[in-house]
């Protein structure tokens, strides 16, 4: 028999001991169906880095588009402003730069002739040729003389370029005219037409390029998205020594030949 005082504790003992009981049992359920096994998180995990891959390749892609479309502008902006200048000639072109730290980057280039239109260096020093010229004095106009191709190469080889370079040349450049990209203060790149007969471009073509409604929207575009065009994330791998592909599809044709590097339209100084 218990004694009353002994009964009377019982109530104090089961409350903790009911307590505990419960706890048990629910220890027992969540490790028996609740908690995730070994396999579900790996599981949880694969799903996490699939979304966040496929995240990354969406974020990716429409980069990629942006900068398409943005490439797609530039493109065309400067073939209307190279028909502007040029009207339908076969013996022009038109380029344009942008300045990327210590050098200028080939931007886009166009011409009626698809001969001319190749890009060649993806890259100039900020002080070659007429280039560099007319980035220090806002413009520059030079014409060749030089009736004789051999005679014109050789004066190529007397600025510094070497005999492989000049052979390499595509355009034989009689006449070069340089204008620099400012928008306001900023200073962004140079836009340079090119002819193949002397004296093509003189001090009008100068005032008509400087007024002309086109070559200011090519320098606010330039100066605005000029670290984001496909060509300049090209040389920055180019830089890197990361062999990437060509950010813009285009012709085979239009490709850089890697033989012949040098272009003509920084050979002027």
């Amino acid at each position: 028999m218990h004694t009353f005082a002994e009964l009377a504790t019982w109530p104090t003992l089961l409350w903790p001991a009911g307590v505990l009981f419960v706890a048990v049992i629910w220890a027992f359920g969540y490790f028996k169906w609740f908690k995730p096994t070994y396999s579900e998180l790996e599981q949880q995990k694969e799903r996490a880095l699939a979304d966040l891959v496929t995240a990354r390749e969406a974020a990716v892609t429409e980069v990629d588009e942006h900068r398409r479309a943005l490439q797609g502008a530039l493109d065309t902006l400067l073939a209307e402003l190279g028909g502007y200048i040029c009207g339908d000639s076969v013996d022009t072109r038109v380029s344009v730069y942008s300045v990327e730290d210590d050098e200028f980057v080939l931007l886009a280039r166009h011409s009626e002739n698809p001969n001319l239109e190749r890009r060649g260096r993806s890259s100039y020093p900020l002080t070659q040729g007429a280039i560099g010229v007319a980035w220090g004095r806002r413009s520059f106009i030079d014409n060749s003389e030089e009736d004789d191709r051999e005679a014109w190469k050789r004066n190529l080889r007397a600025q510094g370029f070497s005999a492989e370079d000049v052979e390499g040349l595509k355009m034989y450049t009689r006449c070069i005219y340089a204008q620099r990209l400012d928008r306001g203060n900023i200073k962004a790149g140079v836009v340079v037409f090119e002819c193949e007969a002397p004296n093509r471009f003189d001090s009008k073509t100068m005032s008509k390029v400087s007024k002309s409604r086109l070559h200011n929207a090519l320098a606010v575009l330039v100066s605005a998205s000029h670290g984001h065009f496909p060509r300049v994330k090209e040389r920055e791998s180019e830089r890197q020594g990361i062999e990437a592909p060509a950010l813009v599809p285009e012709p085979v044709w239009k490709r850089a030949d890697p033989v012949n590097r040098a272009e003509v339209q920084v050979a002027s100084e």
